[in-house]
């Protein structure tokens, strides 16, 4: 990833996740940390008590997708 001209620099990236294959098809229970989710589809996923810690979105569809006990933190 590019660095930012100003601010915090991006978080470092441990894995990419191109395909919901790759995690199951349900986001559900699952903890991700520096993840990099690419060219995904969200919006009729299961998304109850994921953690995204320090995660980043490139091209990801969140259209209507709903989320319960989830938390996104940066």
């Amino acid at each position: 990833m590019p660095a930012r001209k100003y601010g915090p620099s991006a978080p470092a990236i441990d894995h990419t996740v191109r395909a919901l294959a790759e995690i199951g098809g349900d986001l559900s229970g699952q903890t991700h940390d520096h993840v990099a989710f690419v060219d995904l589809e969200l919006t009729e996923v299961p998304t109850t008590g994921v953690v995204l810690d320090s995660c980043t979105f490139r091209e990801v569809r969140f259209n209507a997708s709903g989320y319960s006990d989830t938390a996104f933190i940066n």
